[in-house]
């Protein structure tokens, strides 16, 4: 599903393989079904993935595991984004957040 979400002429397949390879991919993969099946246009449903990759990346290297991926992993993911210091980039920091809001509904959903 995730395939279907990136031009993959464009250096998006490599991407794809990354994301799906990862070891969070399947649930990257369900977040992606969700949003396609939800209808969100490609590019919202591209940065709500980002964003659920920048969560996952941020709680890996803090230590965080998936069953404490909570409200309160949501405020430190915030506080990160705060800072502007990392090399996701944090144009946008409340879509980033909300994303990762949406990322965290459908983990609890499913």
């Amino acid at each position: 599903m995730i395939e279907q979400l990136f031009d993959v002429s464009a250096g998006g397949l490599s991407r794809v393989r990354s994301l799906c390879s990862s070891p969070h991919g399947p649930l990257l993969e369900s977040f992606a079904r969700e949003l396609i099946h939800s209808r969100y246009a490609n590019l919202t449903a591209r940065r709500h993935i980002r964003s659920a990759e920048h969560f996952i990346d941020l709680t890996t290297r803090k230590g965080i595991p998936l069953p404490q991926w909570n409200w309160d992993a949501l405020q430190s993911f915030s506080k990160h984004l705060s800072r502007r210091r990392c090399s996701y980039g944090h144009a946008t920091p409340t879509n980033q957040i909300t994303g990762a809001t949406q990322f965290l509904q459908h983990l609890r959903v499913n």
